[in-house]
């Protein structure tokens, strides 16, 4: 009978000691959890990453630049033939920047206004008459924003006007003497804006 007992007390002593072992495991795993979280969330938050078309938004915005920018780089190319360097007068500013505001306003590159039908270099008389016998206008314009040009005002269009004939030939005439300039950026229209550039010339009296 003794045995008997004794063959059915082990049993209980192994099923006592598994449970807590159990107990025990279940334990330190909770525990381990609990610290787990704990360190995940003291560490950072990764910042994501802009895509390529956000980093070209959020680019800086083109620069405007002055007459005096213009003028530097266009009588760099009047002393490349030997012409004498233009001068800028405020009243030629005034014409020039006038026809670059009215293509900014109304959306349109032309050199007639679809608004009034005039020329652009007809504004140079307005300001300065009787000052000028006559008179000239190159212009240009730069699409910048998203895939668009991130190219300076100045050089690009000044480079433009010397790549075209027409536009070079006024550039670098001697006749001219004094000159303008005017620089206006559009609306923003789909992720992009425009900015156009007008020179204007005048051969005095």
């Amino acid at each position: 009978m003794q045995q008997a007992r004794r063959r059915d007390v082990f049993p209980m002593i192994k099923l006592k000691t598994v449970s807590k072992l159990l107990l025990s495991a279940v334990g330190i795993i909770f525990i381990f959890m609990i610290g787990y979280f704990a360190y995940i969330q003291e560490q950072p938050a990764e910042t994501p990453q802009p895509s390529q078309s956000e980093v070209v938004q959020e680019q800086k915005p083109v620069e405007i630049p002055t007459p005096e920018d213009f003028l530097a780089r266009v009588n760099e190319e009047r002393a490349k033939v030997g012409a004498a360097p233009l001068a800028i007068d405020e009243r030629i500013n005034k014409s020039a920047q006038r026809k670059a505001d009215d293509m900014a306003n109304n959306d349109y590159f032309d050199h007639v206004s679809p608004v009034d039908g005039r020329h652009g270099y007809e504004y140079i008389f307005d300001e300065t008459r009787p000052l000028c016998i006559s008179g000239g206008e190159n212009i240009q314009y730069i699409k910048y924003g998203v895939d668009y040009s991130t190219a300076p005002v100045v050089e690009t269009a000044v480079d433009w006007w010397v790549n075209s004939p027409i536009h070079y030939e006024a550039m670098i005439d001697t006749k001219y003497s004094l000159t303008g300039f005017g620089v206006a950026r559009g609306p923003d229209k789909d992720d992009s804006y425009t900015v156009y550039s007008v020179q204007h010339f005048c051969e005095l009296r």
